[in-house]
């Protein structure tokens, strides 16, 4: 009927009531059988080799193991310096002669680590190379970025770049931020911000003329000095990118000569409808302050006047 390990077995042993006496042994052989299978097909799948004038590269590479071998075309198999596992290639069988143990494989982009060029080989299969993977200015991402189990200021969640950089989370919704073992800012489960350093914004500066364009992504604090290019009245426009709820101030500083007006766009507002007339003495230093009400048609103004 069949051979497992070593035995013949026939339809003879398997007469009414024999079967019974050899029942355990017979299943005891077929495991052995196919321990024996598996590991034949396994020993056929790996292989040395001694070449030792092919460097670790992408592109083809002709390799001799021993015959009789599994290998196949196709087949993605690696090849590892058997001297360090660091120096490996890895690639797609193009063919292997079996009578002769010549293995030819092409190695793609990425599937290279290590190099050098190996005195010997241990050859096995492998699954074929994946595609790249992302990667960071900060560096690799097993150092750049990191996850922990952060529960606090001193215990992070997610580093960037150094242990004492990142965020933490202690709670739904509570999340702070640490730069240098420094907590900056920390959410509550509201959503509200809690900033534990101060905020700072570096003063925007204008540029005089007979219209004053302001963009208010560029910052919350403006400074001007009203001179000889906007002549003796210009004007302030409406700002763009405005956006509901963002304040600020103006330092508006007269020239040497002084007595420079500013008018105002239609959409800028004043407390009472009275405008606000600046300093002209020269070198005056006054301070518009503005509220952005509504970005298209009414942005709040008020004047302080004549710092000294």
């Amino acid at each position: 009927m069949a051979i497992f390990n070593g035995k013949n077995w026939t339809i003879a042993d398997f007469l009414p009531f024999k079967y019974v006496e050899i029942w355990d042994t017979f299943w005891g052989d077929v495991l052995a059988e196919m321990g024996l299978r598996a590991a034949a097909v396994g020993n056929s799948l790996v292989a040395t080799s001694a070449t030792n004038d092919v460097p670790i590269g992408t592109g083809a590479k002709t390799l001799t193991v021993q015959a009789g071998k599994g290998f196949a075309p196709n087949m993605t198999v690696v090849c590892t310096d058997a001297a360090s596992s660091a120096n490996a290639m890895t690639g797609s069988v193009t063919s292997y002669d079996g009578a002769t143990g010549v293995l030819v494989i092409q190695v793609p982009a990425g599937g290279v680590t290590g190099g050098g060029t190996p005195a010997s080989w241990k050859i096995g299969i492998s699954g074929a190379t994946g595609p790249q993977g992302p990667s960071f200015t900060g560096g690799a991402l097993i150092s750049w970025l990191l996850t922990y189990a952060g529960v606090d200021a001193s215990n992070l969640g997610l580093r960037i770049g150094e242990a004492t950089s990142g965020f933490y989370r202690s709670g739904a919704g509570v999340i702070g931020f640490v730069a240098n073992t420094v907590e900056v800012f920390r959410t509550a489960s509201s959503g509200v911000i809690t900033f534990l350093r101060a905020a700072r914004s570096t003063p925007v500066a204008l540029t005089d003329a007979a219209t004053i364009a302001w963009d208010l992504n560029a910052g919350n604090y403006y400074t001007i000095t009203l001179g000889a290019a906007g002549g003796a009245s210009r004007t302030l426009a409406m700002p763009t990118n405005a956006v509901a709820g963002q304040s600020g101030r103006i330092i508006c500083a007269q020239d040497n000569n002084g007595n420079r007006a500013l008018n105002y766009a239609a959409g800028l507002k004043w407390p009472g409808g009275v405008v606000g007339a600046l300093s002209t003495t020269p070198n005056a230093i006054d301070v518009l302050y503005y509220y952005v009400h509504n970005p298209a048609t009414h942005i709040q103004l008020s004047l302080n006047k004549d710092f000294k």
